[in-house]
């Protein structure tokens, strides 16, 4: 994705965590997925703890989603789509992706600037279907 210092690994976690957060439950798994993504993103150990503390710290309700985003400063489609696609694997690590997560994904896209095509594929999108047909009107059998 991209290298990461201190700072900008902070405001990954934020919204890493803020996905966890997403359908208004922090389940065990969405924990271990944002924790293995930060690992994963590299750094020494005194980052790395410095991030679990962030994590522990967490609060869903003071996060400000677009400071988060407006900090971090993606430059690219790549590296905007990289992001989003590590935000979907938070909300997908319970096995369970809901509106409100696939809602989240896409205020995250909102405000990195992404265009739709950047988070293809990661939402749960509403298949719009046709209006049902009207009931069949009783043949009586004399027509």
């Amino acid at each position: 994705m991209t290298t990461w210092d201190a700072k900008r690994l902070e405001h990954v976690t934020d919204i890493l965590m803020g996905a966890a957060h997403a359908d208004g439950t922090l389940r065990k798994d969405e924990r271990k997925a944002v924790e293995a993504i930060v690992r994963e993103l590299g750094g020494d150990e005194a980052r790395k703890k410095s991030v679990r503390a962030r994590i522990e710290a967490f609060a869903p309700e003071k996060f400000d989603l677009q400071w988060a985003c407006e900090a971090l400063v993606l430059g690219t489609a790549d590296e905007r789509r990289a992001l989003l696609q590590l935000v979907a694997r938070v909300t997908e690590s319970d096995n369970v992706h809901d509106f409100d997560e696939s809602d989240y994904i896409v205020k995250v896209a909102e405000c990195l600037g992404a265009s739709p095509d950047e988070y293809k594929g990661l939402t749960v999108e509403f298949l719009e279907s046709p209006p049902p047909l009207p009931p069949s009107k009783p043949t009586t059998g004399a027509e």
